[in-house]
């Protein structure tokens, strides 16, 4: 719940979607190895509503898709995140967007973000970890946690210095999300992730201070694992010795896809089927499209990379074989769409 990288995709006619529970738990929404998540930038040009509270009514309509391509982020092994080092040997999963990387640690009762690698030239790892959340989040969740470790840089050189900062999540509001194409999503939980902390380091004699702020609201929904919209605002402070200090500031909006496709993803999830599962070369995929829409499906490797596309045709009953013999073994999605509904299933590869 560190960061968020946030999107929305398709058009619908109207839909309303009700689910009274609010509490996020560890089994529901704890991230695990093999997970996807599809996000799409949206941009706004009027304020945005983040008004906190109870029975809130956050009418987020306006909000219009960006440009930029949809984003996928891989929970994966942390060995195989990009930046990885010993120094997050700890590490029970990794969020990879790109080449951006958070790693976390999950235990029985919390999950915890013990570092992260925003670009090539600076990472980040925590002797004292910062609490991402722990089971369950309500809606009067509140915790304050004091972080500190370790900030290295390559800019130059490498080098590195000392790093804290404090890292709190806390249960603002819940009530109804109003997005695009007439999608309503009663009983949300806003939850508020603010994170701010300074590094040091000295590059031969020159003192070299990074404060980084950071605050994201996030609406949660019991229809999906992730968050269904996220608004994220950050500062980047970048100071050389004794000078003014270079600030760069950003916001954006993300909105999760599946909530545009997903709205009827229950009933393409009753009728997508992939056997055997496990699998060695062939993989058959069955389902039932009523509509008699082109189906498509893609398969993602473990890193969300797209490693597969195959069309199966608008027939209406389908039951095809796929090799996949070309696939190294391992963990990977495979995505199914049929027009603007999609569903994924986890395949593992022996």
């Amino acid at each position: 719940m560190k960061k968020i990288y946030l999107a929305i995709l398709t058009t619908l006619a109207f839909t309303q979607i009700s689910n009274a529970q609010l509490t996020l738990t560890k089994a529901a929404n704890e991230p695990i190895i093999g997970d996807l998540e599809f996000r799409k930038r949206f941009d706004s040009t009027a304020a945005l509503p983040n008004t906190p509270g109870a029975n809130q009514t956050w009418n987020f309509t306006a909000i219009t898709s960006n440009t930029a391509a949809a984003t996928t982020s891989s929970y994966i092994l942390p060995t195989s995140a990009p930046g990885y080092t010993s120094s997050y040997s700890s590490a029970t999963v990794a969020k990879t967007t790109g080449t951006v990387s958070d790693f976390f640690k999950a235990t029985a009762t919390q999950f915890e973000l013990i570092g992260t690698v925003p670009s090539s030239s600076v990472s980040l790892s925590f002797t004292n970890s910062a609490i991402a959340a722990i089971w369950p989040v309500t809606s009067t969740y509140s915790v304050s946690d004091a972080v500190a470790g370790t900030i290295k840089t390559n800019i130059l050189l490498p080098s590195s210095g000392p790093f804290s900062g404090t890292s709190k999540l806390v249960a603002t509001g819940t009530g109804t999300l109003q997005l695009p194409n007439g999608i309503i999503l009663n009983d949300c939980l806003q939850l508020k992730n603010s994170f701010s902390g300074t590094g040091s380091v000295t590059i031969f004699t020159l003192a070299i201070t990074l404060t980084i702020t950071n605050v994201t609201y996030d609406y949660y929904h019991a229809s999906q694992k992730y968050p269904v919209l996220s608004v994220n605002y950050s500062e980047t402070a970048f100071k050389q010795g004794a000078g003014t200090p270079t600030i760069t500031s950003n916001s954006a909006i993300s909105v999760n896809t599946n909530v545009f496709v997903g709205i009827s993803e229950s009933t393409l999830n009753s009728s997508f089927s992939i056997y055997p599962n496990p699998t060695n070369n062939n993989l058959n995929v069955m389902l039932t499209n009523s509509s008699s829409e082109n189906v498509t499906v893609k398969i993602f490797n473990n890193i969300g990379q797209l490693v597969k596309t195959i069309n199966l045709g608008n027939t209406t009953d389908i039951n095809q074989q796929i090799d996949i013999s070309d696939l190294s073994s391992g963990i990977y999605m495979v995505k199914t769409t049929i027009g603007n509904a999609s569903a994924s299933k986890k395949l593992i590869k022996d």
